[in-house]
């Protein structure tokens, strides 16, 4: 051993460690992530499912700290409601380890004289998404009660001290449909729909 490594090796012992190399070959299963979904009460609060869809299985959830987002999607339930089958926006999120999701699922149409809109609390939500970086940006997610409608709040802080401030989006389906794109093409996933006349929402 030189002197050079002798002195690297009394300050720097960890410099001469040659890491592993990769073994290649037969390999376990990468195990799929636990999805845990939120849902929503007619009244805004959030809950976790329990073991059945039962109410009383219900946990309620005060807000939602997540270090990254990792999908934003509309799905729609195979079981149809009053009004036909019932989309609903689903937005991933990165739970405590990685091998924990956390899928918070509102519903995002309401029929009002016969016209199909969007509620508020997909609106204020999605509005606030468009105008981040989602892909590495910490967010906390909490309901919100109104005088006659429910909201999403989006912070940028665990304590709630730093609230994104920024315009819903429009109710037509139009709108949701860009701003989805919007945070798709933002967290590097394809567009979910095709809307080439359409104004981007992005600022």
């Amino acid at each position: 051993m030189s002197q050079q490594q002798l002195d690297l090796a009394l300050t720097e012992p960890e410099a001469l460690v040659t890491p592993p190399a990769p073994v290649f070959g037969l390999a376990r299963r990468t195990p799929k992530p636990e999805l845990r979904r939120i849902g929503v009460t007619p009244t805004g609060e959030w809950y976790l499912y329990g073991v059945t869809p039962d109410a009383k299985d219900r946990i309620p959830v005060e807000a939602v700290l997540t270090p990254r987002i990792f999908e934003v999607a509309v799905t729609v339930r195979a079981k149809a409601g009053k009004f036909g089958p019932r989309p609903y926006l689903d937005v991933t999120m990165l739970g405590e380890t990685p091998a924990i999701r956390y899928v918070l699922s509102l519903p995002c149409a309401y029929t009002a004289g016969g016209v199909r809109r969007t509620p508020h609390s997909v609106r204020s939500l999605l509005g606030c998404l468009v105008t981040l970086s989602l892909a590495d940006t910490p967010l906390k997610l909490e309901p919100s009660r109104g005088n006659a409608a429910n909201f999403t709040n989006v912070y940028l802080d665990p304590d709630g001290l730093q609230p994104v401030r920024a315009a819903k989006i429009g109710d037509d389906e139009c709108s949701l449909q860009q701003a989805v794109d919007a945070c798709r093409r933002k967290l590097g996933l394809p567009p979910q729909f095709t809307l080439a006349d359409a104004a981007d929402p992005v600022p």
